[in-house]
């Protein structure tokens, strides 16, 4: 005869009731403490420059870059003044006579503004997002990066073309976005190269705004150019889209 077991080895309903309320609490927890370090690191990270921030520089340009980064110049003093954009080119060689060939410059951030503008829902707003603020990085960083320039007569100039290794975590997401959209652009080509640059058009001045012979202040910051190690390029962007970015 087998002995019965005097113990009930099933919870009961009081018990997982128990449980799931400490799980609830526990989430509920963990989500408020998240919460209050986001948006205590957003509000230091927009902060005057104070001894506090710069204690944790560190771990606030490692959370908030790139996706979080808020750049409020809408009003004076410091209005925007110019528009950025991210360029891309690339090398490849021609299938018949095995030439190097290189392809015109490829806006890549105008593409992006333009499919978030026609569906707010896009994923693609991740990327146009994450682009946009490596981008103003990139450029801030360029004044205080000595690799980025060199002393002559007493005075300092800024490098041209960049060298690859100026700020190596924006250069990578540069890079890899920039062959990115080659890719979309030219799907039948395998480049082995890929050079990206900053593309900035300073606004006119307002009282020469309307002056068809008002001085052009665009120009290109270029990247030496680097290696093409394949990335997969967006998952999402519609036809049209594409067929879009090899017309620029």
């Amino acid at each position: 005869m087998r002995p019965r077991c005097l113990l009930n080895t099933r919870p009961t309903t009081q018990f997982r009731n128990i449980l799931e309320g400490i799980a609830w609490w526990s989430s509920f927890l963990v989500l408020l403490l998240w919460l209050a370090m986001h948006f205590t690191l957003i509000q230091l990270s927009n902060m005057p420059l104070s001894p506090l921030k710069l204690q944790y520089s560190d771990a606030i340009e490692r959370y908030v870059n790139p996706f979080f980064t808020q750049n409020w110049q809408l009003f004076a003093p410091q209005p925007i003044d110019e528009d950025l954009a991210l360029m891309a080119r690339g090398r490849f060689r021609d299938p018949h006579t095995g030439l190097a060939q290189t392809t015109p410059w490829l806006n890549v951030t105008e593409p992006l503004i333009d499919e978030v503008r026609k569906n707010r829902l896009t994923p693609m707003a991740l990327v146009e997002l994450g682009e946009a603020n490596v981008v103003v990085d990139f450029k801030n960083q360029l004044p205080i990066d000595p690799s980025a320039s060199f002393v002559r007569n007493g005075k300092r100039f800024q490098k041209s073309p960049l060298p690859a290794d100026v700020d190596p975590r924006d250069m990578t997401a540069l890079t890899r976005t920039g062959l990115a959209a080659l890719e979309i652009a030219y799907p039948t080509l395998r480049f082995y190269q890929v050079q990206v640059g900053l593309s900035r058009y300073q606004f006119p001045r307002f009282t020469q705004r309307f002056r068809a012979d008002a001085p052009d202040y665009s120009n290109i910051t270029a990247v030496e150019w680097q290696p093409a190690n394949w990335v997969a390029p967006y998952c999402c962007v519609p036809s049209a889209a594409r067929s879009e970015m090899v017309a620029r």
